[in-house]
């Protein structure tokens, strides 16, 4: 899955077009450039914190699914939208209307409602 999305990426980054008279197969001008956006230290390092706090959830969740069944795992898995919403709002000052809380809320009551359930 990573791999497939640092192609998809680097893909998007040197942004191909292809035509067929003549038959020529082309890049963007600054794909160098860009592909070395892609792999800069300065950059990768940022995002460091994030991707690991990502694979560490992913290792988790495999670990869930030997205690749990896998329609339990998978509902739990959608607890990351309330959280994302909680964590926005709390660390970067992002601000949701009433409706937005009432959605987040009542995904929350759905998925503690599948638990007991």
């Amino acid at each position: 899955q990573t791999s497939l999305s640092l192609l998809v990426g680097w893909g998007i980054a040197v942004r191909p077009s292809m035509a067929l008279r003549p038959l020529r197969f082309q890049l963007h001008p600054a794909w160098r450039l860009r592909i070395g956006r892609c792999v800069d230290l300065r950059a990768v390092t940022k995002q460091l914190p994030c991707a690991s706090c990502l694979c560490f959830s992913k290792l988790l969740l495999l670990m869930a699914l030997s205690k749990l069944d896998a329609g339990t795992v998978r509902v739990f898995g959608q607890s990351s939208l309330p959280l994302v919403g909680v964590g926005s709002a709390v660390f970067l000052s992002k601000r949701y209307t009433v409706q937005q809380w009432c959605s987040l809320v009542a995904i929350s009551v759905a998925l503690v409602t599948f638990y007991f359930v």
